[in-house]
């Protein structure tokens, strides 16, 4: 049933609940570790995206999924500060930021190597700006099966079409939570009138906490692995390159002798 009657949209709208494995293809601040050529073979919460932009490549006829977008979407909707390229030469454009242990922000470079032509491009390969999602999304096309065509009512959600606002949330890096998440989640709340909602600053609060105390508890383990009494072997015997079980992370091990 699914080989026959499934469609790409029903894998876009059924990615939740998968595993997610993103640490086999992304590594820390954003560095890639696998080619575009293994994007299907991975399975993780993401693939489906990667379905979706080998689609508009094939469908397309075009070399290039960033090409793709700018050519039949970019470009007649007059966005001209969406890009798919990692090398950003725009002004005014937000860089990436991580949180050290007392909340300090630290600066990411190099930037993160998501773009044209990188794995999961479809998931995270694309930059823009405020003005640019406001002008897509009156273009965009209703895909929900029950979100009214005619009516700002619909049977499973008020969509607020008649707003004459509209509410985005932005982030250019992860502090000690997914605070953007956190945020869209609690807009959610007020949307729908929860009567049971989260207390996402307490929530905040122990999250960040368990974000710092996690570092020194990875040490801990280590020192804790070690074998017992175990001798070292001479130096020389460690320089090389140590990979794990997929071949795709490797540790480089190598000796410098300053003299005695």
């Amino acid at each position: 049933m699914i080989e026959t009657k499934a469609n790409v949209a029903d894998f876009l709208t059924h990615r939740s609940g998968l595993a997610p494995r993103n640490n086999i293809w992304n590594l820390e601040f954003g560095q890639v570790a696998l080619e575009h050529r293994d994007a299907m073979p991975i399975v993780n919460n993401l693939e489906k995206y990667a379905i979706a932009d080998e689609l508009i490549m094939a469908l397309s006829c075009e070399l290039s999924w960033g090409v793709a977008l700018k050519k039949n979407i970019f470009d007649p909707l007059a966005v001209d500060r969406t890009i798919t390229s990692n090398e950003s030469k725009l002004d005014n454009r937000a860089e990436p930021y991580m949180s050290l242990a007392d909340g300090t922000p630290y600066h990411l470079a190099p930037r993160p190597q998501f773009e044209d032509g990188r794995i999961m491009q479809g998931a995270v390969g694309l930059q823009k700006t405020q003005h640019d999602i406001n002008s897509e999304q009156p273009a965009s096309a209703v895909t929900n099966p029950t979100q009214s065509t005619h009516t700002d009512i619909s049977v499973a959600i008020w969509t607020g079409e008649c707003l004459c606002f509209r509410l985005l949330v932005l982030s250019n890096g992860f502090a000690n939570n997914d605070v953007s998440d956190w945020i869209g989640q609690m807009l959610l709340e007020c949307v729908l009138d929860n009567p049971q909602k989260n207390d996402y600053v307490e929530l905040a609060k122990i999250s960040a906490k368990n974000y710092v105390a996690r570092w020194p508890k990875i040490k801990a383990d280590r020192e804790r692995e070690r074998i017992p009494e175990s001798v070292h072997q001479p130096l020389a015997l460690y320089v090389g390159k140590f990979y794990n079980k997929p071949e795709n992370l490797y540790i480089e091990d190598s000796a410098e002798w300053r003299g005695t």
